[in-house]
């Protein structure tokens, strides 16, 4: 499986294809981050015994930091290649 995540993919994406890429990821980053801060929030709340109330939350937390990484990845990639 890590192999396969691994692969690089060749993709020919037209300049406005690129564009309207790049612009989803921008615009979309203040949702992500609005995500994220209040999956934290809810990772931090406990139970009447001291446990995650909401127990996948830091989960979600740590998906959307991932999720975040690899947008600007992304997005540095295809400005590199068809931005320059």
């Amino acid at each position: 499986m890590d192999e396969w995540k691994s692969t690089k993919k060749t993709i020919e994406l037209t300049n406005e294809q690129w564009n309207t890429l790049t612009c989803y990821i921008l615009m979309t980053t203040k949702h992500r981050k609005e995500e994220k801060e209040a999956w934290q929030k809810l990772s931090e709340e406990k139970d009447e015994n001291g446990q995650p109330r909401f127990k996948n939350a830091q989960s979600n937390v740590d998906f959307y930091e991932k999720l975040e990484t690899e947008l600007e990845t992304i997005r540095n990639i295809i400005d590199g290649r068809l931005g320059g």
